[in-house]
């Protein structure tokens, strides 16, 4: 965490790499939130510069319902956003 007179973005957006090489670890300064939330446009600023990697897949696991799985990667090949989801397939002819 940046000192309390270091308010410089640099400092509030500062990523420290594990020993490991795939893991980072970063502090949310608290005068970047709105409310007790990140605000988003700094959370972007935590990425590395550059194009996102995105991947997306749904796989049938019964009559109807998906498994939904996204991961996301930054220019650096860091994982920095993964989802999933159950979801009910709907198609025109259904009745509600």
């Amino acid at each position: 965490m940046p000192s309390a007179d270091d308010l410089s973005f640099d400092s509030a957006t500062a990523v420290h790499p594990h020993a490991d090489g795939h893991t980072y670890d970063t502090d949310i300064h608290p005068l970047w939130t709105v409310g007790d939330k990140p605000n988003g446009g700094y959370l972007l600023a935590l990425l590395a510069p550059g194009w996102l990697g995105i991947r997306l897949s749904a796989h049938l696991v019964a009559a109807g319902m998906a498994d939904e799985t996204c991961t996301m990667w930054d220019s650096s090949g860091r994982v920095v956003a993964q989802a999933t989801q159950l979801a009910r397939l709907r198609f025109p002819d259904e009745v509600s």
